[in-house]
């Protein structure tokens, strides 16, 4: 970036520094591996269906991303992909998929201080890895390891933020790997492409408006073949999906989306939740410095949630830095388009569906640190302004690591109730010669209990079913074939279902699940 510049980035050993600090809100959950291992865990719910879809994947059988709670999936299937060598590796266990989560989140939190330095200097690039580290370890303490594809992407887009601006700025390198991180972070969930889009965009735009006033490289036909190459290898299953199953994933969400209307949320209800996520890079850091008597609805907590962007404002108007100028400007861009995608969600406002926006304010906090990092050594001196803001990063590293937030387990607890079942009607099936049951959720409430054993018996091979609706979460793979099958059926336990369903045979109850098997039925011909 442009100002007088200090600390850049030249040699291994800044590499090195650089790669540590980044490495430091990693070091609970690493510690926790080392200490913990990896046991044989059995998932239930979401964490089922993302291990099956991994499972599907190491296969080379997934084709499309998680599932959605709308009876479609998200576009498609990379991050089972990457996850699968460490899957395999670590004996198809459940907790892999955390591990490989946490490494992911590694290699993102390296390429952002790595880009950071190149953007601007190790200053800078030191002061953003203190910043994430509040952001993961005390802002967002459930982030670095959870597996769940609502929230993995969150990280990558601010990667990606860090990718756009490297282009915007005239490099070309950048372009390959801001397609393999965009694709994967839309296909992982889709609530990201506004988002994503946006940033697409700023870069496109920035980096023409920059081609007029000052030289930038070309981009040949190598980077757009290693491009083209990427985009095809993430989205050839999803694409070949379309093209052999009616109706495709992809014209399924465009069915939900597109006839709809884009403001289903007032401006007053997105802007107040923007402004909620937007205090958590504020709380963090107060909560980091140990102050008390202070939570998101706090006036003053609020106060400082409204100045971020209000700062960046000041900061955009205020510098002839260019590149600091297109940082704020990235920042304010998404800002404006968090509120849009809010206006536009479907239902309820699930935290899972906004938690994202909380990265408007660590990339505000961003632009603070590219200002004082240039603002510094020229008030103080190259030295004493450089000891300032390494010293601060040090401490504030230090502080978040120390910080008193539970950060709980870096994988589930085990579920003794889904594991009971899983194993009963392992052995029923087995000893009763019952060949391809076709599972039934009665009772919606059960459906985390019955993904778990559907993973269970796959995993040890015992041939299932499953009924149409509930595809889209555990896989196509089990849709029932043509032909006479029994049924499991999974029902609340408070339910005397014996004699509701006439003929059922209980299998096994454990807490608030029953399982039940009927005699054979005719099923449809699959569609």
């Amino acid at each position: 970036m442009g100002g007088r510049r200090t600390g850049k980035l030249g040699d291994w050993r800044a590499t090195a520094l650089l790669c540590g600090a980044a490495a430091v809100p990693f070091a609970p959950g690493a510690g926790q591996f080392f200490q913990r291992g990896l046991p044989d865990i059995l998932y239930t719910g979401d964490g089922a269906a993302l291990e099956l879809g991994t499972l599907h994947a190491a296969r080379g059988l997934q084709l499309l991303g998680p599932y959605s709670r709308f009876g479609w999936s998200h576009p498609g299937p990379t991050f089972f992909y990457l996850a699968a060598p460490i899957y395999e590796l670590f004996g198809r266990r459940a907790p892999a998929l955390n591990l490989f989560t946490l490494a992911a989140q590694y290699a993102c939190a390296i390429g952002i201080v790595l880009i950071a330095a190149r953007l601007r200097d190790a200053l800078f690039a030191l002061a953003v890895s203190a910043l994430v580290a509040v952001y993961a370890l005390v802002g967002l303490p459930f982030l670095l390891a959870n597996e769940w594809n609502p929230l993995f992407p969150i990280l990558p887009l601010v990667l990606l933020s860090f990718i756009a601006l490297d282009f915007a700025r005239g490099r070309r390198w950048p372009v390959p790997l801001f397609a393999f991180v965009a694709s994967l972070i839309v296909q992982t969930h889709i609530a990201y492409t506004p988002e994503v889009l946006a940033t697409l965009v700023f870069a496109l735009v920035s980096r023409r408006s920059r081609a007029k006033r000052l030289p930038v490289e070309t981009i040949g036909s190598g980077i757009w073949l290693a491009t083209a190459g990427i985009l095809a290898a993430c989205w050839m299953l999803p694409i070949y999906q379309e093209i052999v199953e009616r109706p495709g994933n992809i014209e399924l969400i465009v069915r939900f989306f597109v006839p709809k209307n884009w403001a289903e949320h007032t401006w007053s209800v997105a802007f107040s939740t923007v402004v909620e996520q937007l205090t958590v890079m504020p709380l963090a850091v107060v909560r980091t410095f140990h102050v008390a008597n202070a939570g998101p609805k706090t006036a003053w907590i609020v106060g400082l949630a409204l100045a971020q962007p209000l700062g960046v404002v000041v900061v955009r108007l205020s510098t002839n830095d260019d590149d600091l100028k297109s940082l704020a400007n990235l920042v304010l861009i998404q800002f404006v388009v968090a509120i849009l995608a809010v206006r536009a969600i479907r239902g309820e406002i699930e935290l899972y569906l906004v938690a994202w926006i909380s990265l408007v304010g660590l990339l505000s906090w961003g632009v603070a640190a590219a200002w004082l990092t240039t603002t510094l050594p020229l008030v103080f001196g190259v030295l004493a302004g450089r000891i300032i803001v390494s010293s601060g990063a040090g401490i504030l590293l230090g502080l978040a690591l120390a910080a008193p937030v539970a950060h709980g387990a870096v994988f589930h607890e085990r579920d003794p109730d889904a594991e009971r079942i899983a194993r009963d009607v392992a052995a029923y099936l087995r000893t009763a010669s019952v060949e391809r049951p076709t599972i039934q959720i009665a009772a919606r409430e059960t459906w985390p209990t019955a993904a778990a054993v559907v993973l269970y018996l796959y995993k040890h091979g015992t041939p299932i079913s499953v009924e149409d609706e509930w595809l889209t979460v555990v896989g196509r793979t089990f849709k029932a074939p043509a032909g006479e099958h029994p049924t499991l059926i999974f029902d609340d336990a408070a339910v005397n279902a014996e004699s509701r369903r006439g003929g059922a045979t209980l299998v096994t109850r454990s807490g608030t699940v029953s399982v039940y098997v009927t005699a054979t039925r005719a099923l449809r011909s699959p569609t």
